[in-house]
């Protein structure tokens, strides 16, 4: 058997059930599963036992942890996971006792660790050092630590100094690094010493229905998480006075849940034309997406460039005819709607975000299929399977 078609997969995340993060990582192993004739072995954290089986993919649950879930639900949640990042934890410590015995009994050839959760890449510090031979390769859905992203986005000191030093072993310590933006990669070369191969891969878009058959118009839609990171002001005024200005705009949708800030500048300023609908399920909340005509993404108030790709892009192609996205003009969606129809980008200001959303309610660009085929599940395939050869 070779070796080199044997890939053991850790990923704290998984199943599309949960975060974005975890439906991304289903997609792309279905994708690799789907088009590739690697045989896959993975390492998760689940409390589900109800994963479709598949061929090709042998799964080893680890039982999610109570910090996990408690760091989450609560305030201080932040500050008691850095406390216990310093130790390993469960899912660390299992991990390697399973990848061990994988390895050994499946003649692995390469192994995959996958963040965030950064959890995955301690478990592969650990077994490429036991086995030299095996090809170790890295993803990163985002740049890790979030004290090297721009501003908003920080981390206290402590926390911010102890995973770095995590962070360089990993980098300059594995074989291959895949990550979603070219800007995460510039932010790696410039804060670290990387011998490994680097590449860029986009997000992959799932196998869901289109479901655009009538349009409500003059709303825009937003579904997913509004975090800290992403509410501004400008947003808020900026809906509230063009819904006032322009009979044509009647508003945002928003799916998901926010978080409180968000609430209380809508009440601040009064505006009554965000309206927001919480945490729907996922059949339900695609529903209601695909009734708008324009998708939106907002990125956080960075001033210079973005190193993230949002995961939204490839719901949003799916279901709606057209993008308005709150970006940096140094990012991958900047640079995705300079090569494809139906993408609006603008800063985030007041002004810019307001003449984005009445650019795109009339123009006649929509989204076209040549914008989804860089995420299609057969194009991300061949794309890792290039690389994994690669190294």
């Amino acid at each position: 058997m070779n070796s080199n078609k044997n890939i053991l997969i850790i990923a704290k995340a998984y199943n599309s059930n949960k975060s974005a993060r975890a439906i991304q990582m289903t997609r792309v192993i279905n994708a690799l599963i789907s088009f590739t004739d690697l045989s896959i072995t993975l390492i998760t954290e689940s409390n589900v036992n109800d994963i479709e089986k598949k061929k090709n993919l042998e799964v080893y649950y680890i039982k999610q942890e109570l910090f996990s879930f408690f760091g989450k639900k609560k305030m201080f949640g932040m500050l008691l996971n850095d406390i216990i990042f310093l130790r390993k934890q469960t899912f660390i410590n299992n991990g390697i006792t399973i990848a061990r015995r994988i390895i050994k009994e499946k003649n692995i050839g390469t192994i995959m660790t996958v963040s965030t959760p950064f959890d995955a890449h301690s478990i592969g510090l650990v077994i490429k050092s036991e086995n030299p031979k095996v090809k170790w390769i890295t993803f990163f859905s985002d740049i890790w630590p979030l004290s090297l992203a721009p501003k908003p986005y920080d981390e206290n000191k402590f926390s911010a100094r102890i995973k770095y030093k995590k962070a360089q072993k990993v980098i300059e310590q594995c074989e291959g690094i895949i990550t979603p933006s070219i800007y995460t990669i510039d932010i790696i070369k410039s804060n670290f010493k990387p011998f490994a191969k680097m590449i860029s891969v986009p997000h992959c878009i799932g196998n869901r229905s289109i479901l655009r058959d009538k349009v409500i118009p003059g709303f825009i839609v937003h579904s997913g998480i509004i975090s800290k990171e992403r509410i501004n002001e400008a947003l808020i005024i900026a809906i509230k006075e063009l819904a006032a200005e322009n009979p044509n705009f009647k508003g945002l949708i928003q799916i998901g849940p926010v978080h409180k800030q968000f609430q209380k500048l809508i009440n601040k300023h009064k505006c009554s034309n965000i309206f927001t609908l919480g945490h729907l399920p996922e059949i339900v909340a695609n529903n209601i997406q695909s009734q708008f005509e324009i998708g939106l993404i907002i990125e956080a108030p960075m001033k210079e460039l973005s190193p993230f790709m949002p995961s939204k892009i490839t719901d949003i192609i799916q279901l709606n005819r057209k993008v308005v996205s709150i970006t940096p003009s140094k990012s991958v969606l900047s640079d995705f709607s300079r090569k494809y129809k139906g993408i609006f980008c603008c800063e985030y200001t007041k002004d810019a975000i307001k003449q984005c959303i009445v650019e795109a309610l009339t123009s006649d660009e929509i989204i076209s299929n040549d914008s989804m085929d860089i995420f299609r599940p057969e194009i991300i395939a061949e794309s890792y399977l290039k690389f994994i050869n690669s190294i």
